[in-house]
C-alpha cells in the first residue's frame, strides 16, 4: 500500500481510509459505523479495506454497522443485513 512514512496529506485515498480506521480502532470502540468505507477506491484498495474489515469482524468483539453501495462485495461480512432500494426495504 505504499510508503507509510509520508505525511498524511501525501497518502493515497486507500491509505487514508486504512489510517482513519486505525485511528478509530486505537480508541477501542465497542461499536463502529463505517459509511461507504470503499467509496472512491480502486479495486485493489477495495479488496484491502474489505480484508481489514473481515479480519476485524473475526478477531475483535466489535459490532459494525456497515453502509455500502457495493452490496455484493461486502455481503460475506454481514451476520445480518438490511438492503434498501429506492427508499424501500427489501
Amino acid at each position: 500500500m505504499g510508503n507509510w512514512n509520508e505525511k498524511a496529506t501525501y497518502l493515497s485515498l486507500g491509505q487514508k481510509h486504512v489510517l482513519a480506521l486505525a485511528m478509530v480502532l486505537s480508541k477501542e470502540p465497542e461499536f463502529l459505523i463505517l459509511d461507504e468505507p470503499t467509496a472512491g477506491l480502486d479495486d485493489k484498495n477495495v479488496d484491502i479495506v474489505i480484508d481489514i474489515i473481515s479480519k476485524l469482524k473475526n478477531k475483535i468483539e466489535l459490532s459494525i454497522l456497515l453502509i455500502e453501495h457495493r452490496a455484493e462485495e461486502i455481503r460475506s461480512l454481514a451476520d445480518r443485513r438490511v438492503e434498501i432500494d429506492g427508499g424501500k426495504l427489501l
